[in-house]
């Protein structure tokens, strides 16, 4: 069976429950993905994983690091690839809980704890140790909502325009916005 197109003419920022989505595929389109997915589970039980890389060579840039890097060395501290990302959370926010998961996603994905340096004229990875970090907070104190919305973009311009230095930072900052005891946003950039 040829790979169907999979591409569907629906609004992609549309926020439709799965059950919709599954049902707009044709036919053919969920029979090969059921295909696919059990293709997958079946590697997954039989063991099949990625192979880590030997820790005692540096990695090698991908394409879009190498293009990260390039564009960093042509102008210094330019934020064309800092986006920023905001998550309202409302309801009661375990602040410690929050801050575990972060330092989790940064200790499983090294990438986000990867740095650059040159060796030999080439730029290579550098993948730092994890490090727990503090979640930094800030506070909105304003009950008027247009100052409100005002103060959020601000901060979330002011977040984007921050520089990331590739030879030392991570490639993740989060931030957080308390706006009242139980409304929050998490910027990450």
């Amino acid at each position: 069976m040829s790979d169907p197109d999979l591409r569907s003419n629906h609004d992609p920022d549309s926020h439709d429950d799965p059950k919709a989505q599954w049902e707009r595929f044709t036919a053919d389109q969920r029979n090969y993905l059921e295909q696919r997915l059990a293709r997958i589970s079946d590697a997954k039980e039989a063991g099949q994983h990625l192979q880590r890389r030997p820790s005692h060579s540096p990695p090698v840039l991908s394409f879009t690091q190498e293009r990260l890097w390039f564009l960093d060395q042509l102008e210094p501290g330019s934020i064309v690839y800092n986006r920023p990302w905001g998550l309202r959370l409302s309801g009661s926010l375990d602040l410690a809980a929050l801050e575990q998961a972060l330092s989790d996603v940064v200790h499983r994905h090294e990438i986000l704890r990867t740095t650059y340096a040159v060796k030999d004229g080439v730029p290579i990875q550098i993948i730092q140790p994890h490090r727990s970090f503090v979640l930094p907070i800030e506070e909105i104190r304003s009950q008027d909502r247009g100052t409100v919305e005002h103060e959020l973009t601000r901060l979330s311009q002011q977040a984007t325009r921050k520089p990331f230095d590739l030879s030392a930072d991570r490639l993740f900052r989060p931030h957080l916005i308390r706006l009242n005891p139980t409304e929050h946003v998490l910027l990450l950039t």
